[in-house]
């Protein structure tokens, strides 16, 4: 890994990581100091602030925050923080998978005795970053004698239209640390009770949502809001939006049960989680129509869809669900149904199945 901060991806990976633990692999994680620019060919500034970010986590230093809050790692899986992630810092393994474009460009030139070379990807990863040299190595990624595995249906159809091919191995939201589930009644809640993650990269659409909201505000004077992520509060927020920082697992599905309408104005997902989870606990999602939302968001089924970058056509979907009581009740019990399919049971054996096949 790249990185190891608190972000969905790589809880994707931890959960994939315990639960092949679990079923009697040998799985270790390697982690690339974090918090620095990531790149092969790293000033020497970085390579002096990575290393000492080393010596730290080695002596049990997290880096602003606590894993355990977030997601449990197994005692199981081994944990190694290294200064990179060069072929001298890899143990030997059957199996070794590149979890981020980054970690990909290393695992390529990896020897055998790394064993057999994978590629989760979780993401299209280009769209991160408007650096264009940076957008061409992610894309470049793609084409690496890796194996492909996916977590979003989209992705493989994505990655056959640029000619390779990649084993769909999707996602739970079963947490082994914390199960999402229904525990408020969907017909007692207020319908004007709106939860959104909020984010700081523009991809993530938050701006979108926070101007779709406030014209949903405009309309309805009762609406109230809650916000929850890992970054600092957006600045000025009205009284009317509440902002949980970082919330534990199970108060976040305390929030979700509280909420009668979950909002991702995302403009690009691998498989968003915090919507399956919002689906798994009840709340009617509206959702732009993109990749990552439609494995579950199915329109006027399981959800309400508007096109990405549109906070007016967004609005007009969460004003539709708070006017019309049937239509949102209708849409939580389909999606709270729906959702029930996408077990990490399911997801593990079929990773497990791509990555110890001939």
């Amino acid at each position: 890994m790249p990185l190891y901060n608190p972000v969905g991806g790589l809880k994707v990976v931890i959960e994939y990581a315990n639960r092949l633990a679990q079923r009697g692999h040998c799985v270790t994680l390697v982690a690339a100091t974090g918090n620095v620019p990531y790149d092969r060919q790293a000033t020497s500034q970085h390579k002096i602030k990575r290393t000492l970010l080393f010596l730290l986590r080695s002596l049990g230093y997290k880096g602003g925050y606590k894993p355990d809050r977030w997601i449990r790692l197994a005692q199981s899986v081994r944990l190694l923080w290294r200064p990179s992630l060069d072929v001298r810092w890899i143990p030997d393994a059957d199996v070794v998978i590149a979890t981020a474009w980054e970690s990909a460009e290393w695992a390529a030139a990896y020897p055998d005795s790394k064993g057999r070379k994978f590629y989760l990807i979780q993401n299209d990863e280009s769209a991160f970053t408007s650096d264009p040299v940076l957008s061409q190595r992610a894309q470049a990624t793609w084409k690496l004698p890796l194996k492909k595995l996916v977590t979003g249906k989209w992705l493989q159809t994505f990655l056959a239209s640029r000619g390779e091919s990649a084993c769909w191995v999707s996602q739970g939201v079963d947490y082994q640390d914390s199960y999402f589930s229904l525990m408020r009644p969907i017909d007692t809640r207020s319908p004007t009770t709106v939860i959104m993650m909020y984010h700081v990269l523009p991809w993530k659409g938050s701006a979108d949502g926070l101007a779709a909201l406030n014209i949903v505000k405009q309309t309805v004077d009762t609406l109230t809001v809650r916000l929850f992520g890992t970054p600092n509060a957006p600045p000025n927020l009205p009284a009317w939006i509440e902002y949980v920082q970082n919330p534990p697992q199970r108060q976040l599905c305390a929030l979700y049960n509280a909420s009668a309408i979950f909002v991702s104005p995302s403009w690009v997902e691998g498989m968003a989680l915090p919507p399956a989870e919002a689906m798994q606990c009840g709340a009617a999602v509206c959702l732009t129509q993109i990749g990552g939302h439609a494995d579950y968001g199915i329109h006027q089924h399981t959800a309400l869809l508007s096109p990405p970058r549109q906070p007016e056509a967004l609005a007009v979907n969460i004003l539709q669900l708070i006017e019309n009581p049937h239509l949102r009740i209708q849409l939580a019990m389909n999606g709270h149904q729906y959702i029930q399919r996408f077990t990490w049971e399911s997801a593990v054996n079929k990773f497990e199945q791509c990555i110890t096949a001939d």
